[in-house]
């Protein structure tokens, strides 16, 4: 008899532990809110996509002053050598190691056209919200294609011309799966990210294709081809502080993302029932 205990609880706790896995998988997958980027309202063009974004299709910015055109302006998110060095500098002066974390850097502008000019800094126009996927090398890929990153140790920064970093205030997100991160930019000086690089210390599989929400038709002004830009005006002293968080009153606003539909309750009932009829059947035996 006590051997038939000790076997109907053996069989109880490789249940549960095997329940406990499922449950954690789902809350996993449900951490992120779902958001649906309406590209009527993201209209602000964006020139000099990040090439470290594989799915840059996804990249959606607007001005934060709804007055202005945005028609007439284009933002810079231009991810250069010098940009990555910045950033990359930046941490490790602020003790965040190289070897320990995975850095990325951009170099954000926005410009004005006109027609007489060209193209010229706007940077006190307006301030910018945007939604940006991660850079591809953050990113793992489970075995459903799905991708994976160590959201809790993820950062968005921004690094002043004198080189001091700052911490951004930023959401994560899912956009058709994607994992986004949104935020304001205020000044425009160089940002980036980074995350530890435990979450893309193995190998990825094979990333599947997806295709982006199709932004608005609308063709952005061309650039002129004769006149060069005039110089840039001379800036006031960058603003150091972190940029501001997505507030309420923003059309942001993400949904909620917690889709959990008892899948983990169903699975219990179900191993619950044949651990019973295990124990049942050795009972007659």
């Amino acid at each position: 008899m006590q051997r038939k205990v000790r076997g109907f609880f053996g069989l109880l706790l490789i249940a549960c532990t095997f329940l406990m896995s499922v449950q954690q998988a789902i809350v996993a997958k449900a951490a992120l809110s779902t958001y649906e980027v309406d590209y009527d309202v993201y209209s602000l063009w964006v020139d000099e996509v990040p090439d470290g974004i594989y799915d840059s299709g996804y990249i959606a910015a607007k001005l934060d002053k709804t007055s202005l055109d945005p028609d007439v302006y284009i933002l810079s998110m231009l991810d250069d050598a010098i940009s990555m060095n910045i950033v990359a500098n930046a941490l490790t002066a602020n003790g965040i190691s190289s070897s320990k974390y995975k850095s990325f850097g951009m170099d954000v502008t926005l410009y004005k056209y006109n027609e007489e000019e060209g193209d010229y800094y706007a940077s006190s126009d307006s301030g910018v919200s945007v939604v940006v996927p991660m850079p591809d090398d953050f990113l793992t890929y489970d075995d459903y294609g799905d991708p994976v990153m160590d959201t809790s140790s993820f950062q968005v920064v921004s690094v002043s011309a004198s080189g001091k970093l700052s911490n951004v205030d930023f959401k994560l997100v899912l956009v058709d799966d994607i994992i986004c991160a949104m935020f304001d930019i205020t000044s425009y000086v160089t940002y980036g990210f980074y995350v530890k690089s435990d979450s893309v210390a193995s190998t990825p599989t094979t990333k599947p294709t997806s295709t982006p929400t199709p932004k608005p038709t609308n063709t952005p002004t061309p650039k002129p081809t004769g006149a060069a830009a005039t110089t840039a005006p001379t800036s006031t002293a960058v603003n150091n502080d972190a940029a501001t968080a997505l507030d309420g009153e923003k059309d942001t606003s993400p949904k909620t993302g917690d889709d959990h539909n008892g899948t983990a309750l169903l699975i219990a009932g179900g191993i619950s029932v044949i651990i019973l009829g295990v124990y049942v059947f050795q009972s007659k035996k």
